[in-house]
């Protein structure tokens, strides 16, 4: 009885809850889905993932116990130039990550667009966006949180582009991207232009929530212990007292 009173008592904080479908996607738009946690594919360089409609591939690159910075925190709204930005590290944890690659087909001169957006399950939130280099100076150019991140998640034999503007070219005059987080925190939305020369990369890193129903659980056992262990507590002292 001395053992199950202790096992009640112990606090949610020592029973982790894994969601059992995290990282999932709930809806899309605009995008060309890709699970390539097995590695298949092998190249991400400019040219190599050029799709005839023009639409940006999203990829599952697996899910990484790391800590490591991002370029913005998750936090919701609409984000057109880098000062608006909210850069973080995130502590060690498991985190996964989808990767949205934009390759335009061929050598067009002017920009292509693309619009679209991904809603992820309501068990997981978007704590980072990875977007740069997305300069051809300044620290927008010389950042490389994108290559930095590739070494986390991108298989040993997977090349990555180098290029300036790998990333997102936020307040470009000429060619700007733009994205948003919706309130809900697990919404993201896009809206890229890139040349046929050049790509568009953004890297989302996705954290698993708790499922409510078992925050509601481990809430309910943990303040059962607590009644046990005071009923316990108090007939101790009642004992004492009588003797």
């Amino acid at each position: 009885m001395r053992k199950t009173c202790f096992l009640l008592a112990l606090s949610l904080a020592s029973f982790p809850v894994v969601a059992s479908a995290a990282f999932g996607l709930a809806s899309s738009s605009g995008v060309a889905y890709v699970d390539n946690t097995g590695g298949a594919i092998t190249d991400f360089d400019e040219g190599a993932l050029e799709d005839t409609e023009n639409v940006p591939f999203l990829v599952f690159e697996g899910v990484e116990e790391a800590s490591f910075d991002v370029d913005h925190d998750g936090t919701p709204g609409t984000f057109s130039t880098f000062s608006q930005l909210a850069p973080a590290t995130l502590e060690l944890d498991n985190y996964a990550s989808y990767l949205l690659h934009f390759d335009p087909l061929g050598q067009p001169v002017d920009h292509v667009n693309a619009t679209g957006f991904v809603e992820f399950n309501d068990q997981t939130r978007i704590v980072g966006v990875v977007l740069l280099p997305g300069a051809d100076t300044g620290p927008e150019s010389t950042t490389d949180s994108l290559g930095a991140t590739d070494a986390i998640y991108g298989p040993g034999y997977t090349y990555y582009d180098t290029y300036t503007y790998r990333g997102l070219e936020l307040g470009n005059s000429s060619s700007p991207d733009g994205f948003s987080i919706a309130s809900d925190g697990r919404t993201f939305s896009f809206d890229l232009n890139a040349m046929g020369a050049g790509i568009d990369e953004v890297r989302l890193i996705l954290q698993a929530v708790p499922e409510m129903s078992s925050i509601v659980t481990w809430s309910m056992i943990a303040g059962l212990g607590l009644v046990v262990t005071r009923a316990r507590s108090k007939k101790k002292r009642r004992e004492t007292a009588e003797a």
